[in-house]
């Protein structure tokens, strides 16, 4: 599932479970996941929330295929993105 390799190699995201089939979850210890998946929905993505143990999800289709390239693109960019905020605010902690 190329998503998920996508998601494994993103820094401060992993995927919960082994997904076999179409349906990958995606969590996080470092950012809150559900803000990044709002995050997503502004730019179009329609993932689904969960709430044990916090995630999004999203069951590929063939037509998931088809554009499967700019989702990785924005999951990389918006977790990049939250990943500085994150570090931002721990150096002004310090």
């Amino acid at each position: 599932m190329l998503l998920a390799f996508s998601v494994r190699s993103t820094p401060g995201l992993f995927v919960l479970g082994d997904p076999l089939m179409s349906v990958v979850a995606i969590g996080s210890d470092d950012i809150d996941i559900l803000l990044f998946g709002g995050q997503l929905t502004k730019r179009g993505w329609n993932l689904n929330s969960l709430q044990y143990p916090p995630s999004i999800h999203i069951a590929c289709t063939f037509l998931t295929e088809k554009i499967i390239d700019q989702l990785e693109k924005d999951v990389k960019e918006i977790a990049a993105e939250m990943m500085v905020a994150v570090h931002s605010s721990l150096l002004l902690l310090a």
